[in-house]
This record gives C-alpha cells, structure tokens and sequence, in this order.
C-alpha cells in the first residue's frame, strides 16, 4: 500500500483544470457536452416560442458556450473540498480521504493516470479526475511506487 496526504491550493485546483481542458480528450468531452447545449439552447428556446431565429439568441449561445468552461475553473475553486487529502492506493482499491470523509474507490472507476510537471492526475472513467500535487510525494521513489500501483490496477 502507497500513502499520500496533502492539501491542495486554490491555484493548484485552477492550475489542474485548466492543464486537463488542453490535454484529456476525455475531460473536454465532458465539457463540451453541456457547452452544445448551451449553444444551442437559447436559438431552440426562440424558435418554439416565436417561430423564427434571431442573431441574438445566437449570440446569447456562442456566449453561454463560451462561458461554461470558465464557469467550471472559477466554480472548481470554489467548491474544491478544503482540508487534509489522504489517498492510499492498494490492490483493492483507492482509499480516499478528505477530512473525516473516508470512500474507498474500485479499480473499475479508475481509467488511468496523466501527470504534468508539477501534478499527477488519476482519471475516471466519467472524465473526472484527481489531482496530486508532486510536492505531496517525499521522494521520487514514492512518487514511482504510488504511480506503478494506480497504473498495475487501473
């Protein structure tokens, strides 16, 4: 079993989804869903109601779609659970705690692990993620046991 406890920064947060939006296909993916939606929501609202399609409602559209992936970044600051983190990774399974909260995560939920320079991420197969800072990691040798257990099993 590989431990790491840590505490994550509000730029730390800001920091990882915006390193996810440019490289995981799978995390743009789930972004962009709503986006469309968005898009294409107010120009759909319009036409049922008065049977025509404005450059407004278009506008309004390309706006809210816009907006969303930002809206995300701010949101994730904001909602990103305080306190102490704790993951321990094992054959069983992820152990996740944060605070007095404690969930243990199945392998299946798992679909891999990316890491930047300064992160390293463990994915979901939702297109979610959790992000480690490598600062957590005392040594490069904890780091490699945590990563070579997360990827033996996910």
């Amino acid at each position: 079993m590989s431990t790491v406890r840590y505490e994550i920064t509000s730029k730390e947060v800001r920091d990882s989804y915006w390193y996810m939006l440019k490289t995981s296909a799978e995390y743009r993916k789930s972004v962009l869903k709503p986006s469309a939606i968005f898009l294409f929501l107010p120009v759909i609202v319009e036409f049922i109601f008065n049977k025509s399609i404005t450059s407004s409602s278009i506008g309004l559209g390309v706006a809210l779609s816009l907006i969303y992936p930002l809206f995300l970044v701010y949101m994730a600051r904001a909602i990103a659970k305080k306190g102490a983190k704790s993951i321990s990774v094992s054959s069983s399974g992820m152990d996740v705690s944060i605070g007095d909260k404690t969930k243990l995560i199945d392998w299946k939920q798992v679909s891999g692990i990316s890491e930047s320079v300064k992160y390293l991420f463990i994915l979901s197969n939702g297109g979610n993620f959790m992000c480690i800072p490598k600062r957590a990691f005392s040594n490069d040798s904890v780091l490699t046991e945590f990563k070579t257990v997360v990827q033996k099993n996910a």
